[in-house]
């Protein structure tokens, strides 16, 4: 319309009585023509040549893309290609209304040309602004088009008579602006509504009030300790794949000494009820100790000294201390730091399974232990604290303290949000509140499902199904803020299970060689342990199932075709040390599902309790994308988690 405009060829159309919205409509047919028969084009071509990624890459490229969460779109299940066309179809719709309604507004063709490509620019980026919320077009984008070309019909009329009047201009912007503010509302009001306002699952003002003088005054403990710790001159023996070589050697003992101030500091905290190394609610640095680890690896050394002193009583209260030390430090901790503490923890178990083979033991002190470490209240309780912690963290930042940004990122790999990203959640205030929200529905949603996950794992039911995927990707540091909570939950259960599966492993380990000191050997199975000291067997916590006893070790390889598995399967020993003749018990660990079924001349519909020696159990590799492979009985044995029964060096009375 911009030459009939300029040259005044409308007042032919006039001057002949042809109704301007006539006029109006052979304009645009040809248009709504040509863009449909491209379209038809533009799908041939893709469907022929592929798909236009570089075009999507740069599209993207302006974006902050792990700020929104633009993956859960409507149409990211169909094909990329159509993706694609129907993208550029919107950019197509929203440019052509813009240069339509600038042509029929300013009448000079250069300004209304300038003004055209503004305003389709302006409209093309909010198309990408809606498409990266993952808001619906039907209602975001499409009225756009449509109340575009509805105010050059409206405005036909006054265009052809050139009513330039306030009362033809003012007619004409209200019926562009009334609906471009009401979609501006209508965006905000939705997002922020679109997650509902829930509770985060637990109170917040009570959690970091838990932080008292007592506790600072045991976390300072802690420090002061870690800063008097003194390095070892040469690397620390390894540790003994049986029990020869347990006690401590020169260098180790040589090293205990140097560090008897750092332990007995310590030992002095580990005293305390209450400890805060970390305050979410003040903290703009990680505050985490950097000899914890040795700290912990102090305590246990000390115990294995005990033990070698025949010190036994001792050496158990030295072990469970370590284990408390954990306990303090795990309290409020993030969920980076988590994981460092379940993997201490279980590294103190297993010196708990050569501590019940020391010569000198008694059943009556191992059955003493079995009840203090099944009654053990620590640590798992305290996995949720990282949900919580992470909750208050991020949302001192959403509310603008950007002090704690070297907390939520503390790995220098690992960017922060970009100036992008903040210069959105500015330009959109009413993100913040959405963020808030959905931070609190997502620290909701995973403090429950990790709560139900333990309330299982304390029934008996294998929960290895509800664990992440093996090959989901999923990485917390490239998440936004919010959903952060909802990856470290499954994390966190993982090490929950972790946790779980080496405290009830222990207590069979100690079970097995109370028998042994009582009847001077291992039993044949695991039911023939049950008794007054352990009514019920605890059971494998990823498959629900009760662990795999191996009374003689890794059975031996029957025929060359399980040699040659044997040793294709071993690349997979990363759990333990591989010594044959060892006895273990099994667990599948976090990769493997166990499935078990019976042969149907083996069910009995009248007696339902069908022999347990009668179920065949299948190990399938959990791939991570929704498939399960069937695995050889080696390949099995090496993906899960080993517990060694260490030989004893007493004589069995």
């Amino acid at each position: 319309m911009i030459f009939d405009q300029e040259q005044r060829r409308y007042r032919f159309f006039v001057e002949h009585n042809i109704p301007p919205r006539v006029v109006w409509l052979t304009r645009q047919l040809p248009w709504f023509v040509i863009v449909f028969v491209w379209s038809l084009l533009a799908l041939l071509v893709y469907g022929i040549h592929g798909s236009s990624g570089l075009f999507w890459d740069i599209v993207y490229s302006t974006l902050p893309q792990h700020y929104y969460d633009h993956h859960t779109g409507v149409f990211d299940a169909i094909s990329p290609v159509l993706t694609h066309l129907f993208l550029g179809l919107k950019f197509a719709m929203v440019a052509f209304a813009a240069g339509q309604w600038a042509s029929m507004v300013v009448r000079s063709g250069l300004l209304s040309g300038f003004f055209g490509l503004l305003l389709g620019a302006v409209l093309c980026g909010w198309v990408l602004l809606m498409e990266a919320m993952s808001l619906s077009w039907l209602w975001t984008v499409l009225p756009i088009p449509l109340v575009l070309l509805w105010a050059t019909w409206l405005r036909a009329p006054d265009w052809a008579r050139e009513n330039t009047q306030w009362s033809a201009r003012f007619r004409a912007a209200a019926v562009v602006l009334i609906p471009a503010l009401t979609l501006m509302v209508a965006v905000p009001y939705y997002r922020v509504h679109e997650i509902p306002d829930v509770s985060p699952g637990f109170e917040p003002a009570a959690y970091p009030a838990e932080i008292t003088p007592e506790a600072k005054a045991t976390a300072e403990l802690y420090r002061r300790a870690n800063e008097l710790y003194v390095s070892v001159p040469q690397p620390i023996q390894p540790e003994p794949a049986d029990n020869v070589g347990r006690a401590p050697h020169h260098n180790q003992l040589q090293w205990l000494k140097n560090n008897s101030e750092s332990l007995a500091l310590v030992l002095e905290a580990s005293r305390s009820d209450s400890c805060a190394l970390d305050d979410p609610a003040t903290m703009t640095s990680i505050t985490w100790l950097p000899n914890g680890a040795p700290l912990i690896q102090l305590i246990v050394t000390s115990g294995r000294q005990l033990e070698a002193e025949g010190k036994l009583d001792e050496a158990l209260d030295r072990y469970l201390t370590a284990l408390k030390v954990i306990d303090h430090w795990t309290r409020f901790a993030l969920y980076n730091e988590v994981f460092h503490r379940i993997a201490s923890a279980n590294r103190v178990f297993s010196q708990l399974n050569y501590w019940a083979s020391q010569k000198g033991q008694t059943p009556e002190r191992i059955a003493a232990a079995i009840k203090r470490i099944g009654e053990l209240d620590l640590i798992a309780p305290r996995i949720q604290d990282a949900l919580e912690s992470n909750y208050i963290i991020t949302r001192r930042y959403l509310r603008g303290d950007e002090s704690v940004l070297p907390v939520l990122y503390p790995n220098k790999k690992v960017s922060g949000p970009t100036q992008s990203q903040i210069l959105w959640r500015k330009l959109m205030p009413w993100e913040t509140t959405r963020e808030l929200q959905r931070l609190a529905w997502a620290t909701a949603s995973a403090l429950f499902r990790l709560q139900n996950m333990r309330y299982n794992i304390d029934r008996g039911k294998g929960i290895v199904d509800e664990l992440p995927s093996l090959n989901s990707g999923l990485n917390a540091a490239h998440l936004d803020l919010a959903w952060r909570n909802i990856a470290d939950e499954g994390s966190l259960a993982k090490c929950l299970c972790d946790f779980e599966v080496h405290r009830r492993a222990t207590i069979l380990i100690l079970a097995l060689e109370s028998y042994q000191l009582r009847q001077g050997r291992l039993p044949e199975t695991l039911a023939e342990i049950a008794g007054p000291d352990l009514p019920k067997l605890p059971v494998d916590p990823y498959s629900g199932r009760p662990y795999v006893y191996f009374s003689n070790g890794l059975p031996a390889p029957a025929t060359p075709l399980d040699q040659a598995e044997l040793q294709e399967a071993r690349r997979y020993a990363r759990h333990f040390v591989y010594l044959p003749s060892l006895p273990f018990i099994w667990s599948t660990g976090p990769e493997l599902r166990s499935v078990g079924w019976r042969a149907s001349s083996a069910i009995d519909p009248a007696n339902p309790a069908t022999n347990d020696s009668e179920v065949v159990v299948n190990y399938e590799l959990r791939d991570g994308f929704g498939e399960t492979h069937r695995l050889p009985t080696y390949q099995a044995l090496f993906r899960g988690l080993w517990f060694a029964i260490p030989n004893p060096v007493y004589e069995p009375k």
